[in-house]
């Protein structure tokens, strides 16, 4: 649901050399085909609801059980809240806190519409949920004077990706959540200005968390102008903690392979989105979506590991899920969530189709059987549901 309304920011810099270079990431061009053993739509449009719209899932096995944050709004009232749903075996799902939201948007302030895109970590005893807020519909562009198509300078376009925030909560328990008094965590840089060259200058939003060596990993994604390609980019960011209170520099991570996914100023792809992180191995390996330009549509989910999360990125050389796959995933397939469990790699998954106009938005799962080296990129092409 988030950052599809930044489409109208691509913003021509200058007439600079496009410079296709792959830096220190490589493309593995390894395609082991793991057993798949589950394929499936899970959670459908009305489910646990009456108008329920589901989205943006992560899924931690906790306790015993497989626990899933997910965003929906009610009846598309543009108020997009977070729910807690549990599962014996990560299939079926029930929802938790009597149908009620576990976290939603502020009386005022930065997050003050919406909240979406929920992660969540249990780090130095406690629970640590990452989301997505912002203070305007989600669709919202502002009337013509300091609108997208006004005439004006696109810089200072005022539309909803603007507005997104990554804000932080936690909880003792999974459940009962305390915003952090510093919200919002991340925000981008100047984002009614000329571009500046940050790479999180006009969005940030969709925050990844995952405890690696220590510390909060927190991956996100963002939008800046970028000097080599002369237009905008979307890629992922990082910051990081050792105490889930103070964090790092915000700080580009991970970018596409620029001959596997080519950025110009045309309709080629604007980049990586809604960005998922597991560790495996002792790597950091991020599952991500992949974003056509023009429309900004989700089309893609792909795959890429580094020893140290930082840099040194192997990209699998083709994508893991396509939204052709699924007739469910036929307008949009995101919103990876990876999970080891019992050796097998579970990928859940959102997608939206359109049905006389109207988005059904649902999410599906695929259970990877890796045979003892999740390391290795599951592959999966075309098998319907």
């Amino acid at each position: 649901m988030v950052i599809k309304k930044i489409i109208r920011l691509i913003a021509v810099i200058s007439a600079l050399t496009i410079i296709i270079s792959c830096s220190d990431e490589e493309i593995s061009n390894s395609d082991s085909a793991e057993n798949i053993l589950f394929n499936q739509k899970i959670i459908d449009n009305d489910d646990f609801f009456t108008g329920s719209h589901w989205n943006d899932p992560h899924v931690l096995y906790i306790g015993g059980e497989f626990v899933m944050y997910a965003s929906s709004d009610i009846d598309w009232d543009g108020v997009v809240k977070i729910y807690r749903l549990i599962s014996t075996d990560g299939k079926t799902w029930a929802i938790t806190n009597s149908g009620n939201p576990v976290l939603e948007h502020s009386a005022s302030g930065w997050d003050s519409h919406g909240i979406e895109t929920p992660a969540v970590v249990f780090f130095n005893g406690e629970y640590h949920m990452f989301y997505t807020g912002y203070d305007v519909p989600y669709n919202y562009t502002a009337p013509d004077g300091n609108g997208a198509g006004d005439g004006d300078t696109i810089f200072d376009d005022d539309i909803a990706s603007k507005h997104f925030r990554i804000g932080h909560a936690t909880s003792p328990d999974g459940i009962t959540w305390t915003k952090d008094p510093g919200n919002p965590i991340i925000a981008p840089t100047a984002e009614y200005a000329a571009p500046n060259l940050d790479f999180n200058q006009y969005a940030v939003g969709e925050p990844a968390p995952v405890v690696f060596n220590n510390k909060i990993y927190l991956y996100f994604t963002a939008l800046g102008a970028d000097s080599a390609l002369g237009t905008t980019w979307q890629t992922i960011g990082l910051v990081t903690s050792s105490d889930g209170d103070s964090w790092s520099t915000s700080a580009r991570t991970l970018t596409p392979v620029l001959t596997q996914y080519p950025r110009t100023t045309g309709n080629e792809y604007i980049g990586f989105s809604t960005p998922n992180a597991i560790v495996l191995d002792n790597k950091i390996h991020i599952y991500c979506d992949v974003v056509l330009n023009s429309p900004w549509t989700q089309v893609a989910i792909h795959h890429a590991y580094s020893s140290e999360g930082e840099t040194g990125w192997i990209h699998d050389s083709a994508p893991l899920l396509e939204q052709s796959n699924y007739s469910w995933t036929a307008s949009e397939i995101r919103s990876p969530s990876a999970l080891e469990y019992n050796n097998n790699l579970y990928l859940y998954f959102a997608g939206h189709y359109l049905d006389g106009g109207n988005p059904i938005l649902s999410i599906g799962l695929i259970i990877y059987d890796a045979s003892g080296s999740l390391i290795q990129s599951p592959r999966f092409y075309m098998q319907q549901e």
